[in-house]
């Protein structure tokens, strides 16, 4: 961890091999640098602000920061001096390695998250994704007082053009229609879905009967 104590000024009076390696900075220059002007203009506040809480008020309680740096991200913590009442000392602990894992592991569990809503062949919403919506909207628009329609769309003759066309052409059918219904469908909150092996479910939340035909027959 990289360790520098500070005066009543906020002046340097010692860091540690780590501080200065952290800032790449020789003893000479660190030494009677005010301790704000290592960080960036906006860490510089946040800090400032920790240190004139702590100088006003004597509150050590979570008293640290995270803040940037070009190479690296610093968990900042200050705490009082063992040795001198009128200095105070910053912590940095490096925890570059520990946020980029967890940025990439939250990164993954969002693509996850995705790829467990959509379906594999088609690209659309899958049936899990489905009945998700599907109870949401539902109870939302109960509460709403609102219109809730589902078309329910089958492919006809696919058995007989799988049979013919091999499967890989029946994929590819399967395909351009999901992508040909979700073009038709213009709102966000309009979703199609793979129900089944060549069926299809469309959600229109407020939506009526009039709108809802409309889309059918556009869909077909």
């Amino acid at each position: 961890n990289g360790i520098i104590e500070f005066d009543q000024n906020q002046r340097i009076i010692y860091a540690n091999p780590a501080a200065l390696d952290i800032f790449s900075m020789p003893p000479e220059k660190m030494l009677g640098c005010h301790v704000t002007q290592l960080f960036q203009a906006e860490d510089d506040e946040r800090l400032s602000s920790l240190i004139k809480s702590i100088q006003t008020k004597g509150d050590f309680s979570d008293q640290h920061i995270k803040v940037s740096l070009d190479k690296c991200i610093l968990n900042v913590c200050l705490v009082p001096s063992d040795i001198n009442q009128n200095t105070h000392v910053i912590i940095m602990e490096d925890i570059t390695v520990r946020e980029t894992a967890q940025k990439e592991l939250l990164e993954a569990n969002n693509k996850l998250e995705v790829l467990a809503r959509i379906d594999g062949l088609t690209e659309v919403s899958n049936r899990r994704h489905f009945d998700e919506l599907l109870h949401k909207e539902w109870g939302r628009l109960r509460r709403e007082k609102g219109e809730l329609t589902l078309l329910l769309c089958d492919v006809d003759y696919f058995k007989n053009y799988n049979d013919t066309y091999g499967h890989l052409m029946g994929d590819t059918c399967l395909t351009n229609i999901a992508q040909a219904i979700n073009a038709i469908l213009q709102r966000p909150s309009d979703i199609v879905a793979r129900y089944g092996g060549d069926e299809f479910v469309i959600l229109l939340p407020n939506t009526n009967l009039d709108g809802v035909v409309y889309l059918a027959e556009e869909i077909q």
